[in-house]
């Protein structure tokens, strides 16, 4: 069944959002990769419309994943909050549980600045104690295109990513694949891929047979000048 979260919370015509799916669909279908992975045009028969008001801002349940979205947090308060909420996704918690969290975790390839850590050691401990399937987070940009900084790290069981960023088009991003068990990371003049079901190694592999909805990866739009080389993979 597919979801259309919070239309019902805005009063905008038909047109109006015939517009956005088309603008969605246009630029999905240049970008190449999202066509296969999610509904680009409406309207469908079986589409459910969520009121906004109903929707909770920390997880989202799709069949057999829990996704929990941790908030920005600095301080003891917000810090407690975290612990709570991990603690009653934790007895919930699916098949499989993927968390949204700013920062990725200290002392990890996915944290490293250059000279030093940028991660967070509290994630670290959280991590530690409840194991999710995998953390995807941001927060250091560069990590991937350094050397001694990767897209991915595993701590324990827990496959964490950092996509990273770098200027231009179009954005690196991960995508992650969880029926064939492998994670992609594309960034400008950059493709690689990892085995999710397959202990830690580096580095990571170069996509030389892109699966079938990943057509796009030898015409990416807009490459950035800079092609810097991901060093740890």
């Amino acid at each position: 069944m597919s979801v259309n979260v919070g239309r019902a919370a805005l009063d905008w015509p038909q047109e109006q959002w015939d517009r956005l799916d088309r603008a969605v669909h246009d630029e999905a279908t240049r970008a190449g990769v999202a066509a296969s992975l999610i509904p680009l045009v409406g309207p469908f028969p079986d589409v459910l419309t969520v009121s906004a008001d109903v929707i909770s801002p920390d997880s989202l349940a799709i069949d057999d994943t829990l996704f929990t979205i941790c908030p920005w947090w600095d301080g003891p308060l917000l810090r407690q909050r975290i612990d709570v909420q991990l603690g009653e996704a934790a007895m919930l918690r699916p098949e499989r549980w993927i968390w949204v969290h700013h920062a990725p975790p200290a002392n990890s390839p996915t944290s490293w600045g250059g000279k030093r850590h940028f991660g967070d050691t509290e994630l670290v401990q959280w991590i530690g104690q409840h194991q999710p399937t995998m953390v995807i987070s941001g927060h250091v940009h560069q990590s991937p295109f350094i050397r001694d900084g990767s897209w991915f790290d595993r701590l324990g069981d827990t496959w964490v990513f950092n996509t990273g960023l770098q200027p231009g088009r179009p954005p690196t991003y991960v995508v992650i694949d969880t029926d064939a068990g492998r994670a992609f990371w594309l960034a400008a003049g950059q493709a690689q891929w990892i085995e999710l079901d397959a202990p830690l190694r580096r580095p990571a592999l170069p996509i030389t047979d892109p699966p079938p909805w990943l057509t796009s990866l030898d015409r990416i739009a807009d490459p950035s000048p800079a092609k810097p080389s991901a060093a740890a993979g």
